[in-house]
């Protein structure tokens, strides 16, 4: 791990940090999951809006091989609940047994706790990682998790101790690192900044209800003289308190940190995941479904109605080249 992390010795000379990288790494995404743990359901609404069809679809990939008939769900950086609510919610829900709700964030799991109870499903909360898990389940579920682990070759293969002979292993929001150079994709990008949004004058975008309500809101409910809070700002107040850095992050340095495999960003690893390398690690495994997502750099909720139906086009036709990526595994 020691070695994926060097690329975050740039940025820890930068901004003055005397730990090692493995402890920097380990104090911002401590701070920074504390803190975004009350935001997290608002800033990706769009996951919440446009993943329930991607569950949904590999989800049908899995049933139709027979799937498991009842099961004990691990829910690895289950965050607030995203992705076992989205699992429960698809054709799999009625056949899930239990869920184990597993992160590192105290923060995380507290509100996780809260969208949990209101399932009508059996589950228990575990604060720790993956590599303080112990016994087997029947399918381990990960939803925007993989683009976070520094060392993924241990993960996988801890991922093979826990799920027994004919398990599952799901996993969903995966940076499509095989496809990021494809030129289609590049095409499909450079398109839909010319559409939607981006074709509105900035005058004309300043002036639509949702930002003067928004506007409106800060003014009146905001202390006189002082200046409206980010929840990046809480961030590097929590660092800075602690002096793990000596000056203040920006917004991408952070999340260089915590999505070390995002492409992008400034001192991130930016490979993206590879399906054709996870292919090699998990080689007791079978990979039963893989699907695209976000062809046009965006997720479905965030596209205008036209590139929504090119969207589900792409979907349908099992493309590989989205930004993002899903897959159903399952262990020989």
């Amino acid at each position: 791990m020691t070695e994926v992390l060097d690329c975050l010795r740039p940025l820890m000379a930068l901004k003055g940090v005397m730990l090692s990288p493995a402890e920097f790494h380990s104090a911002v995404n401590n701070a920074f999951h504390a803190v975004e743990s009350n935001v997290y359901d608002n800033v990706h609404q769009c996951m919440w809006k446009s993943l329930p069809e991607q569950f949904e679809l590999l989800a049908g990939d899995v049933l139709q091989i027979g799937g498991p008939a009842r099961m004990s769900v691990l829910d690895v950086g289950c965050g607030t609940g995203l992705g076992s609510e989205l699992l429960l919610g698809s054709g799999l829900g009625p056949r899930i047994r239990d869920i184990t709700l597993l992160d590192p964030s105290r923060e995380m799991l507290d509100n996780c706790d809260k969208r949990a109870s209101r399932w009508g499903a059996s589950y228990k909360l575990v604060q720790g990682t993956i590599e303080s898990v112990s016994g087997s389940f029947d399918l381990l579920l990960s939803c925007s998790v993989l683009h976070h682990i520094p060392d993924l070759t241990d993960f996988l293969q801890r991922v093979d101790r826990i799920v027994p002979s004919g398990g599952w292993f799901l996993h969903f929001q995966d940076p499509n690192g095989d496809h990021f150079t494809d030129p289609a994709l590049h095409q499909r990008l450079a398109e839909i900044r010319l559409v939607g949004r981006d074709r509105i004058p900035g005058w004309a975008r300043r002036l639509a209800p949702s930002r003067v309500f928004r506007r409106l809101w800060r003014e009146f409910t905001r202390r006189p003289n002082v200046p409206p809070r980010h929840y990046i700002d809480e961030v590097n107040e929590a660092l800075l308190h602690s002096k793990v850095i000596a000056a203040p992050l920006s917004s991408e340095e952070i999340w260089s940190v915590t999505d070390l495999h995002v492409a992008g960003l400034p001192f991130s690893i930016g490979d993206g995941i590879s399906l054709q390398w996870m292919r090699g690690i998990l080689s007791d495994w079978k990979l039963v479904s893989a699907r695209s997502y976000a062809f046009y750099g965006r997720m479905l909720s965030e596209l205008p109605p036209r590139y929504q139906r090119r969207e589900r086009e792409f979907a349908a036709g099992r493309q590989m080249n989205g930004r993002e990526f899903c897959a159903a595994w399952q262990r020989n």
